[in-house]
Order: structure tokens, then C-alpha cells, then sequence
């Protein structure tokens, strides 16, 4: 992206909420729903395997709060798995942004795993 952020024009008594992360050659996580923070708060653990082509973390959720990981997809990479605590949740993929979701039964600790082919 050049470096370059684009602000849409912010109405009164309207907020915007940006998360700048530092541009990865792999699939990264850009944001969470969990807190403003947008990850601060709720990942404990991110790691990406080039050999497996999987990212995967840890996160703190919250029951019955909906849980979505957004995530920056590179081009020539597609989201085909995605598995919380190796449960299968849903998940899409438009462009360059994916989105994978859970609705925890229980507030606690969660291993997930997002699964992409190249």
C-alpha cells in the first residue's frame, strides 16, 4: 500500500477505529472483535507455518460473544480451513480480507487454527 493510509471523512459524534499493523508476505491477523484494542487485549499467541501454510494463536473469548478474526490475505493465498479448538467455524474470504468467526459457549481460553492454500 505504499506506506499510505486512507481516512474517510469522519462525521460528528461518529468515530473511526484504524489497526495499522506492519505489512506481512503471509497471511496475518489485521483485527479482532473481542476489544477496541483490536487483538491487544484477547491474543495470547500468533504464529504463522510457512511449511503448512496455517496460521494459528490463542485468543481469550468471551461466552456467547461473537468472536471474529479478520484477516489480511495476501494475493495468490486462499482460506480454505479454519478450526477453533479443532471445531470447524465458518469462515469467507472476499479479496484480500477474510473473516473467521465463533460464538464461544463458555468465556475461556481458545486455540485456533486458519488453514490457506497457495
Amino acid at each position: 500500500m505504499g506506506g499510505r493510509v486512507k481516512v474517510h471523512r469522519i462525521l460528528p459524534k461518529s468515530v473511526h477505529l484504524y489497526a495499522i499493523r506492519e505489512l506481512r508476505p503471509h497471511p496475518q491477523i489485521a483485527s479482532t472483535s473481542r476489544h477496541i484494542s483490536q487483538g491487544g487485549i484477547d491474543l495470547k499467541h500468533v504464529t504463522w507455518s510457512a511449511e503448512t501454510r496455517t496460521l494459528h494463536g490463542e485468543s481469550e473469548v468471551v461466552a456467547g460473544d461473537p468472536y471474529v478474526l479478520t484477516v489480511h490475505v495476501p494475493a495468490g493465498y486462499s482460506l480454505v480451513e479454519v478450526d477453533f479448538d479443532g471445531q470447524t467455524a465458518k469462515h469467507k474470504q472476499d479479496g484480500q480480507i477474510a473473516i473467521a468467526a465463533h460464538v464461544p459457549e463458555k468465556t475461556r481460553h481458545v486455540s485456533w487454527r486458519l488453514r490457506f492454500e497457495k
